[in-house]
């Protein structure tokens, strides 16, 4: 019976600090999208085709993760959110000329915020 309760209890805790570990790595991988896709803007206003190919491949990376953990949580809409925002960032590298690459840079911040404004209270998660 103690066995039992014991096995119970590590089980609970192991799954709850997976979690943790899971949010954690969420958490970087949108860090990382956001940075990148600062920099991105920086690279479309300097006019800088390497920052914008760097930066484009960066953030689509962390997008494109960012979409397999909601698809692990069942998150169908956030998901896309994270697969449009990762086109959206691919399509500014695409991009022939710089009005263009501001045009496609345009869409990135809508998905952001309409994933945010389901996902987030502030600087809280919520929903997941």
């Amino acid at each position: 019976m103690r066995l039992t309760i014991f096995i119970a209890l590590v089980l609970g805790l192991g799954t709850g600090l997976m979690a943790q570990d899971d949010l954690a790595k969420f958490q970087e991988h949108m860090k990382a999208a956001v940075a990148a896709n600062m920099a991105l803007g920086k690279g479309v206003t300097e006019k800088d085709s390497a920052a914008i190919a760097t930066n484009a491949a960066n953030a689509a990376t962390n997008f494109d993760w960012i979409a397999d953990f909601f698809k692990s949580k069942g998150k169908d809409d956030a998901v896309g959110f994270a697969k449009a925002a990762s086109a959206a960032v691919k399509a500014v590298a695409d991009a022939k000329t710089p009005e263009d690459q501001v045009a496609a840079r345009g869409k990135i911040g809508p998905n952001c915020q309409g994933c945010h404004a389901v996902y987030r209270d502030k600087s809280a998660f919520k929903g997941l």
